[in-house]
Parts: C-alpha cells; sequence; structure tokens
C-alpha cells in the first residue's frame, strides 16, 4: 500500500530505501523512467553504513565494519562508493518526491533525504517531511495528508506522460502526412 516507486512502468511496494536511492541513480538516464516517489532514500551507501554504525554499534570502528562491507560489495561486483544518488540529482530530468519522517534515526533526514532535496532543480523536485513519522513508522502508519500528496504528485506526472503521449502521437501524424 505505501513506499509506491513508480519504475518501469509499474508500481512496486514494498521497496526499501536502498531501492528508491537505486531508482533515483538511475532515473537521470533510463527514458522509461517519468517520475519517482522515494521514501526516505539514503544520499549514499557509504553515509548511510556510517549512519548505521553509529545508530546500531557505535562502539565498533568504522574502518573495521566497513572493510566487511567493501568485501561483500566487492563480491557483488559493486563499489560502496559508487552508490549514491547525490551526483544524479543535480541531473534529474523527471520530476521526484521525496519523503522522509522527521523522527527518522535509521537515516536522518538532514544527511540523507532533505540534503538530497538541496541538490534537484525546484522545478522537479518536492520534499515533504512528515511530523512524527520514522523510518519504519512512515510506512507502517496512516498518514492521510502524505497520501493525499503522493496521490497528486503521481496524478501531475501521468497527466504531464500522457500529455507527451499525445504529442508525440499528433507529430507523428502530422509528419505522416
Amino acid at each position: 500500500r505505501r513506499r509506491h516507486t513508480r519504475l518501469q512502468g509499474d508500481w512496486s511496494s514494498d521497496v526499501c530505501s536502498s531501492d528508491l536511492s537505486f531508482a533515483l541513480m538511475h532515473a537521470p538516464t533510463d527514458a522509461r523512467v517519468a517520475g519517482v516517489v522515494a521514501y526516505a532514500p539514503y544520499a549514499s551507501l557509504a553515509e548511510a553504513v556510517d549512519t548505521f554504525r553509529i545508530m546500531i554499534c557505535r562502539l565498533v570502528p568504522s574502518a573495521w565494519l566497513r572493510r566487511g562491507f567493501d568485501a561483500t560489495a566487492n563480491q557483488l561486483g559493486f563499489i560502496i562508493e559508487e552508490q549514491s544518488a547525490e551526483p544524479a540529482m543535480s541531473s534529474m530530468r523527471v520530476p521526484v518526491l521525496l519523503i522522509s519522517g522527521d523522527r527518522d534515526i535509521h537515516l536522518p533526514t538532514e544527511r540523507h533525504t532533505r540534503h538530497l532535496s538541496t541538490l534537484i532543480s525546484p522545478d522537479l523536485g518536492q520534499y515533504v517531511e512528515v511530523a512524527g513519522a520514522g523510518h519504519l513508522s512512515i510506512i507502517r502508519k496512516h498518514w492521510p495528508e502524505l497520501d493525499e500528496q503522493v496521490r497528486a504528485f503521481c496524478a501531475r506526472v501521468s497527466a504531464q506522460v500522457d500529455s507527451e503521449l499525445s504529442l508525440s502521437s499528433t507529430s507523428t501524424t502530422q509528419a505522416s502526412r
């Protein structure tokens, strides 16, 4: 029901911050993406790892934890430092709705979602911070105002896509005459 990401024309639910950050990273270069609704995405995976370390295992040295993450990432074929939504935000070509809770201790909004909102063009990016919501409660609790904002955003994106398809169809018809 919540955390909807329209990616490749499908609605998928129950995705996590890493899926949403991945969608943000690829949206500027993937023509199939019409818009992104991202609930609490991380700004960068390296920053997210550090945030979780501070919150969950403060006594574990950062270098030790990073060695484990780096080794796993290497086995999976990627580099943690390259997993960042930050560079993509400045080249974004589609509308983006970034949503976070003001009580998110997992991915504090000032280091992640709000930070990302400062990197995108104001005519494409919209940022919503839900008062009283944490990282998990933002998807588990009903927030009527947020639901309405997501519906309105999706309606605008759908109308924009319909308009572009209509213009494309009209120009194709005129060109064939």
